[in-house]
């Protein structure tokens, strides 16, 4: 063996990590490899140290993930670098790099993305590629298609990515599929409709059958159930007809409209899998499974297989939470834009956490613990209207251990979510936990007084009464305890029926032992203490996250002080180098400005503002909203240029345009009557989004038994009215049309305004970070 190689592999013995990164870097001084690609390298060293070269590239690519280059590496270099490595492992058999591959897909492709510069420069590109090889990807389905057919604009190079990773991907023994995967053709009909040319889609389609061994009949048989499915592709089955002449001169019969995955099925998994976990359901439940993905396949529609999943993964995080977060992937790499994927996820990697810490494998409980956070700070980015993962992004610092954060999360969800209940509860059990009783008892009474159907504040209402009535032998107070207990009952709450039962029983014994004695709630829950975040340990989405929320605390502290503090704090988050941003980088570069806006620099803010729109090809929707609030700010009047800019605020139909101009002319002096008519328009509107009936409920002239209304999806409309309802409309006394007609009503609408409008732009400024 040449000295050159032999003194290289015993390093690699000693030190790995430092040994890789020199073959990385190209500077190992191998003389044997100075003409080798690092691709010839690894083949090279695979042959004789498969092993020590699978852990050594899987321990460094963890050291590296997230990092910022090696000093005195140019980002270019770099990024050529990691090209290059990527590239070297496509295909090479290294099981502790697949793993690593898979499990942290979200972080390489955010950590990597940044990096790309064309079709000839992008470590992302490689990095999905050595994906599509490895023996670990399975049940991406989800995410090769998409990128197959480009949803999120990605460049047209990522077309061929997302054919290989549907060809390569795996089954869960991790073996290859034995025919051309029927989702590989579907997806090829589908491309033709995306606007690619005849001719590219004709070179890559032959290029991807000549991949295989098949006859003209046997392509024939292939794609005929495909075009089946299909029978509204307008382009796919006429160009594959210059490939497969047979379907040039016949028309293929489309199937029988497929049957939809019924809900009654998926109940009955969900049970079984609830009673007994996925491993003694067994088959029947893998052919459910089967068939789910059969159907989103043939039907475009993933609708079913991703609510079937949720509720699957949900079922099994206690039995098997290691299947239940293979589940909850899958869903997720179907659809990312469903919000509900994200916290489903995340509540089963931790559940899979506390399964770990059972079994005493402490840092891996905490490394599943954590991912679980991450992803909630990411889906509060992505979906700032979704009440359940903030909900549940404060349930977990909580189990945690995490107090603070978790009181500043429920505190900022109250306000924005003000018909919610369960960020209340959420909220007064912190406060119950960090012994701020009389605070968590008055907060129980307000939420119960303001949701007749809500059990969670009864229950923890009277457990605070019926623990301080047998301390101090408080008999109204015992009594009020057992009343509150039977509501909670009365409203179908299983663990309010059990302490109506024993009442007498438990509270003799407190008052016997006069102290408090742990119950378990509703909101108790197996906690697992994790040590505080460092900023340089977080992931964008939540460096990001933390300091909007330090920006929230900022605004509503007293002391110029501790808000000087908190908003130098945040600005300490959001200093973080461009190539670390990931795919929040653009959400920084609008944040930053933001900052601005809320240490009040209006003027600073308006040229940073103007000069980011200057440099963006595409102007973001939070760098046009900040420039817009600078001006406003600054007392600049509303040119019928900016008028026009505001109608772009918002998709089609949204009222977030008629909100911020009504803001913007609120402040200013518009005409009574100018304003009058906008609020006309804009007020049915809130009131429908918020589910609202065509009188106020509770109105005196309302039926005694009104219908309830249906349920609104949730969406960043809903949210910005549900805000203006509570917080701007009825403390102004408006509670329905008509009452905008008052004399005095502009004047009381401007005086709510002015209390309320740092929460207004607080939520425009979230809702225009995600989009």
């Amino acid at each position: 063996m040449n000295e050159s190689v032999q003194k290289w592999l015993d390093e690699l013995s000693a030190a790995p990590s430092e040994a890789i990164q020199k073959l990385v870097l190209g500077y190992s001084g191998v003389s044997a490899w100075s003409r080798s690609s690092l691709r010839e390298s690894f083949v090279e060293i695979f042959q004789t140290h498969a092993q020590p070269l699978d852990a050594a590239v899987a321990a460094w690519l963890q050291e590296r993930l997230m990092k910022l280059p090696p000093e005195k590496t140019p980002t270019l270099v770099w990024a050529s670098h990691l090209q290059d490595l990527f590239g070297a492992l496509a295909g090479l058999p290294l099981p502790q790099v697949a793993r690593l591959l898979r499990d942290r897909l979200r972080d390489f492709r955010s950590w990597l993305r940044p990096l790309r510069t064309d079709e000839s420069l992008d470590p992302e590109a490689a990095y999905l590629a050595a994906l599509a090889w490895a023996d670990t990807n399975q049940h991406l389905e989800g995410m090769w298609q998409g990128l197959a057919l480009r949803r999120d604009r990605e460049p047209a190079y990522y077309t061929d990515i997302g054919l290989l990773g549907l060809r390569k991907t795996r089954d869960d023994r991790g073996q290859l599929p034995p025919k051309a995967p029927f989702l590989l053709l579907a997806t090829l009909i589908d491309l033709a409709d995306t606007g690619l040319s005849q001719k590219d889609w004709l070179l890559t389609t032959r290029a991807l059958l000549g991949g295989y061994h098949y006859s003209l009949e046997t392509w024939v048989r292939e794609f005929e159930p495909v075009l089946a499915t299909r029978p509204n592709a307008e382009r796919g089955s006429k160009w594959l007809g210059k490939i497969l002449p047979e379907f040039a001169i016949r028309k293929v019969n489309p199937l029988p409209r497929i049957q939809t995955p019924t809900k009654a099925d998926t109940d009955r998994f969900v049970m079984e899998v609830r009673n007994a976990g996925p491993s003694r359901v067994g088959l029947p439940l893998e052919n459910f499974l089967t068939s789910q993905r059969s159907y989103a396949n043939a039907s475009f529609d993933s609708y079913h297989l991703v609510r079937s999943f949720n509720r699957l993964a949900e079922a099994a995080r206690f039995h098997d939470p290691e299947w239940a977060v293979a589940r909850a992937e899958e869903a997720l790499a179907w659809d990312e834009n469903n919000a509900r994927n994200w916290t489903v996820l995340a509540r089963s990697l931790w559940a899979r956490g506390l399964h770990r810490k059972k079994g005493s494998n402490v840092r891996i409980a905490e490394t599943d613990c954590r991912a679980a956070i991450d992803i909630l700070w990411d889906a509060r980015l992505r979906f700032p209207w979704d009440k359940v993962g903030r909900k549940e992004l404060g349930r977990l610092h909580r189990d945690a251990g995490d107090f603070e954060t978790a009181e500043a999360i429920y505190r900022e969800a109250m306000t924005e979510f003000p018909n919610d209940d369960a960020c209340r509860n959420g909220l007064a059990d912190i406060l119950t936990k960090t012994n701020r009783i009389r605070e968590a008892e008055a907060l129980y009474r307000e939420t119960r007084s303001l949701f007749d159907q809500d059990p969670y504040s009864r229950t923890g209402l009277a457990e605070i009464l019926f623990h301080r009535s047998a301390t101090n032998r408080d008999m109204i107070e015992r009594d009020e305890a057992r009343l509150i207990f039977r509501e909670a009952a009365h409203l179908n709450d299983r663990y309010a029926r059990g302490r109506v039962n024993d009442f007498d029983q438990r509270w003799a014994k407190a008052a016997l032992h006069r102290q408090r004695q742990a119950g378990l709630g509703h909101e108790e829950n197996e906690t697992i203490e994790l040590s505080r975040t460092s900023p340089e340990e977080m992931r964008p989405a939540q460096r990001l996250g933390h300091a909007l929320l330090l920006q929230w605390k900022a605004r509503r502290t007293e002391s110029a002080g501790e808000r000087e503090r908190l908003l130098a704090e945040a600005e300490s988050l959001l200093n973080l180098p461009d190539e670390l941003t990931g795919e929040c980088h653009t959400a920084f570069v609008e944040a930053r400005g933001f900052l601005l806006l809320a240490r009040d620099r209006a003027t600073e803010a308006r040229a940073y503002f103007e000069q980011q729109l200057a440099a963006f090809t595409r102007s973001p929707l939070g760098l046009r909203l900040g420039f817009a609030e600078a001006r406003a700010r600054l007392g600049e009047t509303l040119s019928d240029t900016e008028e026009a800019e505001l109608a772009s605020f918002g998709p089609e139909g949204s009222i977030l345009p008629l909100v911020l101009k009504v803001v913007r002319l609120l402040e200013h002096t518009a005409s009574d009557d100018e304003l009058r008519d906008l609020l006309l328009e804009l007020y049915p509107r809130v009131r429908e989004l918020a589910g609202m009936p065509a009188s106020e409920l509770g109105e005196e002239d309302e039926p005694a038994e009104p219908t309830a209304p249906a349920r609104q999806p949730e969406t960043p409309d809903t949210m910005m009215a549900h805000l203006l309802l509570a917080n701007i409309f009825r403390p102004a006394a408006i509670n329905a049309p008509v009452d905008l007609q008052a004399a005095d009503a502009i004047p009381r609408i401007r005086a709510s305004l002015k209390k309320q409008r740092g929460d207004i732009f607080s939520v425009a400024e979230k809702l225009a970070l995600a989009a």
